[in-house]
């Protein structure tokens, strides 16, 4: 008779190779295909998550499998055009996919938020610049938002393990929880500051200020939602524009002809930087182009947006998906498809132009599948105000240098 330190043992091995074999070969997820590894647990996923690599694995699974890749358990990754319409956006007759909570709960035991260059966003969303630029320094909120999103990474990974998620948050390092904290604590500290002197001049904040009063219903929003929601605005505001202009630099310079082409489209128009204005960069394609083939191959948040497929389940991509099951599309994937794209992995911003001005090579490519601020009700609401920043800096940028 087996004593009990060898059955126990035993017995939690029998265990773990049954739940995988259900998971591989009997799961609702079976057919379709991808890494038994990965079908078989979420650790791999983890584990590629925290090595920064997850986007280059994908890749290399779309590749290997197909359109529609079981990346865990209970995960599937879409790397198809229709996936932006069918996960996203509202489909009469269908139910809305849900966030994934594992990635959309606010940090720091903050409310949820609503919810989306440093000095432009602080400047509008709170009347007060960063001053970055200043004394060519990061301000402190700057410095942490990395360790910020770092800890959100982290946090996140230890969701996926239920039943050890306390003890796994346990062991993130101390220095990043401190930076983390210090992060929320300047947004929140500044937050307050506004809501309690004002402005003379209205910025993002203003609306807010009517919205903590109550309504005829009795409902008003608290401290806590505003500066839960700011954090997020703040951050969707600043990095994301700023990674977009590293990267359409980056590609300038390593294409000095495309440089040179869209100089001289700006200076037939502005001749000098201080004449560029907002209004006055909103009708020029190539500057418009050049900042879209940025966007697709330097996509800023190329993780994807994963959401839960509803009760009852539902059909997506023409693919039926169990209830429960998280899914996404990932732009990393669909952004550098040769599918959609020819020379997908090349910059060519005249790809962008207007029919009758694009090259023959590239009048088939479908556009439509670069979606870098998503589709449907929940998409960047600060679309606009990104294209604006976008093409003033660059055109002032390039006229001026």
């Amino acid at each position: 008779m087996l004593s009990l330190s060898v059955a126990l043992p035993l017995l939690l091995c029998v265990t773990l190779l049954a739940t995988c074999v259900k998971r591989i070969w009997f799961h609702p997820l079976s057919k379709h295909p991808g890494p038994r590894l990965w079908a078989a647990s979420r650790i791999p996923y983890v584990v590629s998550l925290l090595r920064g690599t997850l986007n280059e694995d994908m890749l290399g699974f779309h590749l290997k499998y197909g359109d529609i890749v079981r990346l865990a358990p209970n995960e599937l990754s879409f790397a198809v055009e229709e996936g932006w319409r069918d996960i996203y956006m509202h489909r009469p007759g269908h139910k809305e996919t849900q966030k994934d909570k594992v990635w959309y709960i606010a940090p720091n035991d903050m409310p949820q938020n609503i919810v989306t260059t440093m000095d432009i966003i602080s400047d509008l969303a709170l009347g007060e610049s960063f001053h970055c630029l200043d004394g060519s320094t990061y301000h402190p909120w700057v410095r942490t938002l990395f360790y910020f999103f770092k800890g959100m990474i982290i946090v996140a990974a230890a969701r996926f393990f239920p039943a050890t998620e306390f003890l796994l948050q346990r062991l993130i390092p101390v220095h990043i929880l401190e930076r983390q904290r210090q992060h929320t604590e300047f947004t929140n500290e500044k937050i307050a500051q506004r809501l309690e002197f004002g402005t003379s001049r209205p910025d993002l904040i203003t609306p807010f200020l009517k919205a903590m009063e109550k309504d005829k219903t009795g409902d008003k929003m608290s401290l806590g939602e505003i500066q839960s929601t700011f954090a997020i605005i703040l951050v969707a505001g600043s990095e994301t524009t700023a990674t977009t202009l590293l990267g359409v630099f980056y590609k300038l310079a390593s294409h000095p002809e495309k440089q040179t082409k869209l100089w001289t489209e700006l200076e037939k128009r502005f001749a000098h930087a201080e004449n560029v204005t907002v209004n006055g960069t909103k009708e020029i394609p190539y500057l418009d182009a050049v900042i879209n083939e940025a966007l697709r191959l330097c996509f800023a948040v190329p993780g994807g947006l994963p959401r839960v497929v509803p009760e009852g389940g539902d059909t997506y991509a023409g693919h039926h998906v169990p209830e429960g099951t998280s899914i996404s599309i990932r732009p990393y994937v669909v952004f550098h498809s040769s599918t959609y794209f020819h020379k997908a992995w090349d910059y060519v911003p005249e790809r962008w132009l207007p029919a009758d001005q694009r090259p023959k090579e590239h009048a088939a490519d479908r556009l439509a599948a670069c979606q870098p601020f998503n589709v449907g009700p929940t998409n960047c609401i600060g679309k606009p105000l990104a294209w604006a920043e976008m093409r003033l800096l660059v055109a002032k940028i390039i006229l001026t240098f």
